[in-house]
């Protein structure tokens, strides 16, 4: 492990970026390890979050205990990416009035669908018109 300044970056074996050894004949993560060795152990239910989002650092000031959730919408994921965004691909706000959550858990733009259904109403009307 490189000790520095800024991230203590692990030199060992490595699974997906994170630090790992072996201990007892058990895999540890060395993060989780550092924590609790200088600061405590971490809450059940909870996972470390990397503060300075490097995978591969140890050093237990810059991870912090939280939840699934919180970890994965703070990353740069697809999902996370989404939730960070404030306003629809047309730039109507992401708010209270202006947002209705669907069944499968998207946001859905409420002047977006205005818009949408005023124009396939003018559609029908068009082409009942263009029918007599």
């Amino acid at each position: 492990m490189q000790v520095g300044d800024d991230c203590w970056e692990w030199q060992g074996k490595r699974s997906n970026g994170y630090g790992y050894f072996s201990l007892n004949g058990k895999y540890v993560k060395a993060a989780r390890f550092a924590y609790e060795m200088f600061i405590g152990p971490i809450p059940e239910g909870l996972q470390l979050d990397h503060l300075c989002r490097n995978r591969a650092c140890c050093k237990p000031w810059h991870l912090e205990p939280v939840t699934n959730r919180v970890n994965g919408l703070r990353g740069v994921s697809p999902c996370a990416v989404n939730v960070a965004k404030t306003e629809c691909p047309k730039g109507h706000p992401y708010d209270a009035a202006n947002t209705v959550i669907a069944a499968n858990g998207w946001r859905k733009c409420r002047e977006c669908n205005r818009i949408a259904m005023r124009a396939r109403q003018a559609r029908k009307v068009a082409s009942r018109s263009a029918g007599r």
